[in-house]
């Protein structure tokens, strides 16, 4: 009976999580979603009002989690256990497109993200073409897999008591590797858009 309950109290929040991740898509701050009509000088300011979200508290403890926790091993659900790996595979994609960013940040700024003068400045147009591209997929992926979670406390009722006891721990770290993903993902994303916005500009004006 406590099973039971637990799992329908799990259930119910991710229920909740999944509807105020697709909400929050377009209301999020700091989201541009057209870089093309903006200056220099509000791209900056744009890409320190991200670097300012990145060191924030909230944003660090869900990195620290996402990137703390393990896959957990199979449940039997098929649903579920295929989601966590998914997610798995994603978190490390992400850690490694982090340090791609860094890079990127650096070769079109001239600066580390602390602040510090760069010491390698150059440009990879072609490195920078693909991460764009991938976050794109990623961002699209992790939406996709946000609004499917709704199907799973149906799939867990269904499975039995044994396996949805075992889907438990599956189900907590979907919750937190989602919204921990989502945060990175978006982080990732616009300030990658950034950099390509300004690499752009600063091209065009250096041509004039």
């Amino acid at each position: 009976m406590k099973a039971t309950k637990l799992i329908g109290m799990l259930s119910f929040m991710l229920m909740l999580m999944t509807a105020n991740f697709v909400k929050a898509q377009d209301d999020e701050k700091n989201v541009i979603k057209d870089f093309s009509g903006l200056t220099l000088d509000q791209l900056q300011q744009h890409r320190s009002q991200l670097l300012a979200l990145s060191t924030s508290d909230d944003y660090q403890k869900k990195v620290s989690k996402m990137e703390d926790a393990n896959v957990p091993k199979d449940s039997g659900i098929e649903s579920v256990d295929k989601i966590a790996a998914m997610l798995g595979k994603m978190i490390s994609k992400v850690h490694d497109n982090r340090a791609a960013l860094t890079s990127m940040y650096s070769g079109v700024t001239g600066n580390n993200m602390d602040g510090t003068k760069a010491t390698a400045t150059v440009v990879d147009q072609q490195q920078m073409n693909t991460l764009v591209s991938m976050l794109t997929q990623m961002s699209g992926d992790i939406i996709s897999t946000a609004k499917s979670l709704v199907d799973l406390p149906g799939e867990i009722k269904s499975a039995g008591p044994l396996k949805a006891i075992k889907g438990l721990k599956s189900l907590m770290y979907i919750k937190n590797a989602v919204s921990a993903l989502k945060s990175e993902l978006q982080y990732n994303s616009q300030m990658a858009q950034n950099l390509m916005a300004t690499q752009k500009l600063m091209a065009e004006n250096t041509g004039k």
